[in-house]
């Protein structure tokens, strides 16, 4: 089958409703060490000066490994909210309890799922990746992740 010249035959790459600039961030968090308090976040990128952004993927590299465990585990969550800390939207979320993502090994690479993957750009909203403990137990204190968060813009 002939082509036309101002026809490419390279595949394009496929840009979900518009969504044609990809970008992504890799963020290392580490749990806090002591009493509980809020979450860990790290990696806070704007949305919004250029309108919504799409997440097309989300992995979880096990930097240390932690055990699965009902009691002692860790939440790893992908969250936007606007100026001041309000209105907190979850894009993707998982925990190291059995059921759900189990233990974390060392140097492994881990899919999670982006349950809410448009995050509005109007107003303008915060992206961070955020690590907490559900216990002080050593277990899960002073445990450091990375998470690679992989969006797309409108051009």
């Amino acid at each position: 089958m002939a082509v036309a010249a101002h026809v490419s035959r390279v595949s394009k790459d496929y840009a979900p409703h518009g969504y044609s600039i990809r970008e992504e961030f890799i963020g290392r968090v580490t749990s806090k060490t002591g009493s509980l308090d809020e979450p860990e976040f790290v990696n806070k990128i704007l949305v919004g000066d250029s309108g919504d952004i799409y997440i097309e993927e989300v992995k979880i590299i096990g930097y240390e490994a932690v055990a699965a465990d009902n009691t002692n585990y860790i939440t790893i969550s992908v969250m936007s909210f606007v100026s001041g800390g309000g209105t907190v939207v979850t894009h993707a979320s998982t925990d190291t309890r059995a059921a759900n993502n189990g233990a974390l090994v060392a140097d492994t690479v881990y899919q999670m799922k982006a349950t809410t993957p448009v995050v509005s750009g109007s107003p303008n909203r915060v992206l961070a990746v955020a690590l907490a403990r559900a216990s002080t137990d050593a277990a899960v204190s002073g445990k450091t992740v990375e998470i690679s968060v992989r969006y797309r813009r409108k051009a």
